[in-house]
């Protein structure tokens, strides 16, 4: 499991090829990245969707409403989700905040920091302190596989705040 947290940390952060030349990426936790790279902020090629803020009416039925517990390292299984929402709710959760296949759903509460690639066409809920986001031209996955890896992690653990449990705000 180390080995393979590693190479996944070392894909993301340094890239495929190990000869590629590097620069300093001015992100202490991060080090060097690829000469050829970009560094920006993710809401700058990224649209970064909250919640609602509303926690519906369960039914035994419906649309799968996904939560936090849902939500693992890698890909989304709205299926498993074992709490429902009437098509009425789902309408008015997903006002705006629609999932669709490649976007990305991250924790910014409790479970802070697990990214999850949407890879369905199925449609579900979002539950609270869950976050979209969305991107035409940039990959879902790989931002997925960039946003578990540990030197993120680490970073989006040093900047949680809060002494019950940790959460980060969505700027």
């Amino acid at each position: 499991e180390e080995m393979r947290s590693a190479l996944i940390t070392q894909a993301v952060t340094k890239g495929l090829n190990p000869d590629v030349p590097l620069k300093d990426s001015g992100i202490y936790s991060l080090g060097m990245v690829p000469k050829h790279w970009s560094i920006a902020t993710l809401k700058r090629n990224w649209d970064v969707i909250d919640c609602k803020h509303v926690t519906p009416v369960y039914t035994d039925e419906g649309i799968h409403y996904v939560y936090i517990p849902e939500v693992k390292p890698v890909r989304i299984r709205p299926q498993k989700a074992t709490r429902f929402v009437s098509y009425d709710d789902f309408l008015f959760i997903n006002d705006g905040r629609m999932p669709a296949k490649g976007d990305v759903i991250y924790c910014r509460n409790a479970s802070l920091g697990i990214a999850s690639y949407v890879d369905t066409d199925e449609s579900f809920v979002l539950g609270q302190d869950l976050v979209l986001i969305k991107s035409e031209q940039n990959n879902g996955l790989f931002l997925t596989y960039l946003l578990n890896s540990s030197a993120v992690t680490s970073q989006i653990e040093s900047e949680g705040v809060g002494s019950t449990f940790k959460r980060i705000n969505v700027g």
